[in-house]
């Protein structure tokens, strides 16, 4: 599943990203030319027929537009400058870590109703997003501190 994500991503990505993805492909198969001169691949249609899947990705979208909808009267009366500064209360039940990076915003809690208020905490100094465990603004989050310090 992995290589057939490989093949699609990169040949979708090099009309775009043209050195970039002729480089990546050089190095998987150094001896199989350019990527430039592939064929479009083709995907396996038992993909797009999970329906629940498929379903739950609609939702997802729906609620996330609806988010940006909420977020937007915010950004234009300045109470925040960035959908990052944003605290999210949506009914939903997936996760919010998710959630949270799908509306690109700090943090998502569950709730009945949508509700979007600004975040009183500091600013990660990496994915910038305002977190409790961040003491002071430019420090940095637990999983950004994870990520750069391993």
């Amino acid at each position: 599943m992995l290589d057939t994500l490989f093949h699609a991503l990169v040949r979708w990505a090099a009309p775009v990203l043209v050195f970039t993805a002729e480089e990546v492909w050089g190095t998987r198969y150094p001896d199989e030319g350019s990527v430039h001169l592939l064929e479009w691949p083709l995907i396996d249609s038992q993909w797009r027929e999970d329906t629940g899947l498929v379903a739950k990705w609609a939702e997802l979208r729906q609620l996330r537009e609806a988010v940006t909808e909420a977020i937007e009267p915010l950004r234009r009366d300045k109470v925040i400058g960035s959908s990052l500064e944003a605290m999210v209360s949506a009914p939903s039940d997936a996760d919010p870590a998710l959630l949270a990076e799908l509306f690109i915003v700090s943090s998502v809690s569950p709730g009945d109703a949508l509700a979007v208020t600004k975040s009183n905490y500091h600013k990660c100094g990496r994915c910038w997003r305002l977190l409790p465990e961040v003491k002071s603004d430019g420090d940095l989050c637990d999983r950004c501190n994870e990520v750069v310090n391993g």
